[in-house]
């Protein structure tokens, strides 16, 4: 009988035991000394985060400020078997991640990417193969194709503002949405022809000179000769398609042929394609997406930009020339503009986290953390920091970027849209010269008025950037404004 007792009373602990295994193994293990919310359920902060969403306070940045405003500069987030430190001091984030050996994406988020990109530099981690991807695709960020790029990108601002003119004809003064024509125009500007098409024209007008000609023969084989002539000698200098590529596909081959570079396969440049595609048009379209909502509120620093572009580019809005690319790359001749763009990137705050994963353990505010921990650097508190801008950190006022004399200063305070270290974005720069062109081609021809209280909404969507849930704009053209 005895015996029997002491059996069920093992198997009952035993059972005991496995069914809080579970319960053990999913619950969340804060590290110790680093500041965090109370451990009230297996999810950890996963039910705080949603009802914080849920009742409209705002997303997970939002979510991230509010506790940095409870604990401080560090603090952890907790979540079932994973926990996250968040640093939101920036000498610490420049101090660890500069330093190029501390820290690299996350397994978890390659891992993510590699889903549907398991060959582009957002799959993999910092080593050799990474290396030569970004070696590869350095040219495309070269002050030599941001040039060729300029004009393209004019045609697509030139065919956006056209849009526009027609929207006004038809809404007048009421506001309309805005947020899919920033998709639209960033995304898919009118490619040229392609070069088979070219190709048929030239053969076209070969027959046509061939038929007017009295000697056809002698024409057609003069021509081929000519063409043949001019085709060695763009060989020889170097002159052709790969040379003056305006293509990122193109800048990669022509270092792959004529420099001698290692060879990328086919899947490797298919990857790295869309993803300069995608991250870059998005970027861009959900950053304009926040400038239009700013505009409205200064318009003393629309007028100056207007009067900025009209003189540095002239009066007439609707030529389809494309900008000046440089002028429009000279901070010198357009201070103005510069500070526009400077200031919605750090208060648009798009991409406004550094995910990374610790490669050795680091001293971190005074706080051990072991290797392998997830680091989110907050990197959008850091570009609003009251102390470093001043009690009006959060408000968009570009003037905050020029001197007195009127002058850019790109170091008037910190400002992180693209991250920091070898990991940075790759695009900025090209990214910086899209929004330029398209403010400077926006702001010569419309006048941002204030949107009715029903459509200007500053509720912000996250899933990778943060966007704005409405983007409207009210327009009036400047040679129909009434002063």
């Amino acid at each position: 009988m005895y015996a029997a007792l002491a059996t069920t009373a093992v198997v009952v602990l035993l059972s005991a035991l496995l069914a809080r295994l579970p319960y053990l193994w999913i619950l969340p293990r804060p590290l110790p000394d680093i500041p965090h919310n109370p451990i009230t359920s297996l999810l950890g902060d996963v039910t705080a985060i949603a009802q914080y969403e849920k009742d409209g306070k705002g997303v997970f940045t939002d979510f991230i400020a509010h506790l940095t405003a409870i604990h401080g500069p560090i603090l952890q987030i907790l979540l079932p078997r994973r926990r996250i430190v968040v640093v939101a001091d920036r000498v610490e984030a420049e101090r660890i991640i500069l330093s190029g050996k501390a820290v690299d994406t996350s397994e978890r988020l390659r891992k993510i990417f590699a889903t549907a990109l398991p060959n582009s530099q957002l799959a993999l981690p910092a080593n050799e193969v990474w290396k030569k991807h970004r070696r590869l695709a350095g040219p495309s960020m070269s002050r030599r194709y941001l040039e060729r790029m300029a004009s393209r990108i004019s045609f697509g601002a030139n065919e956006l503002v056209g849009l526009w003119r027609a929207k006004i004809g038809l809404v007048g003064n009421s506001a309309f949405d805005v947020a899919m024509d920033f998709h639209l125009a960033t995304m898919l500007p009118q490619p040229d022809f392609p070069p088979l098409y070219k190709a048929g024209e030239v053969i076209a007008e070969g027959f046509k000179r061939a038929l007017q000609s009295p000697c056809p023969g002698i024409t057609t084989c003069d021509a081929i000769a000519r063409t043949r002539e001019r085709e060695a000698g763009l060989g020889r200098t170097g002159q052709g398609l790969s040379t003056n590529a305006d293509c990122v596909l193109d800048m990669i081959v022509q270092r792959e042929i004529q420099e001698g570079a290692e060879a990328l396969g086919d899947k490797d440049i298919l990857d790295e394609l869309i993803t300069y595609f995608f991250g870059g048009q998005d970027t861009t379209a959900s950053v304009l997406s926040w400038l239009v909502k700013y505009l409205p509120i200064d318009p003393e620093i629309q007028r100056q930009l207007h009067d900025e572009m009209c003189t540095v580019f002239g009066v007439d809005a609707e030529s389809a020339e494309p900008l000046d690319f440089n002028v429009i790359d000279d901070p010198e001749r357009v201070p103005i503009l510069e500070a526009v763009v400077a200031e919605t990137l750090r208060c648009a705050g798009v991409a406004s986290i550094i995910s990374r994963e610790l490669l050795r353990d680091e001293v971190i505010l005074g706080r051990l953390i072991p290797k392998g921990t997830q680091l989110f650097f907050a990197t959008g508190l850091m570009s609003k920091s009251e102390a470093e801008w001043g009690s009006d950190a959060k408000e968009w006022r570009p003037s905050r970027w020029l001197t007195l004399e009127g002058a850019f200063n790109r170091s008037a305070g910190p400002s992180i849209p693209f991250g920091m270290g070898q990991r940075s974005c790759f695009g900025q720069r090209l990214a910086v010269l899209q929004l330029k062109i398209y403010v400077a081609t926006m702001s010569r021809e419309f006048f941002f008025k204030p949107v009715p209280p029903e459509v200007d909404s500053w509720e912000a969507s996250e899933l990778i950037l943060r966007r704005p849930k409405m983007s409207y704009v009210s327009l009036e053209r400047w040679d129909f404004k009434s002063e």
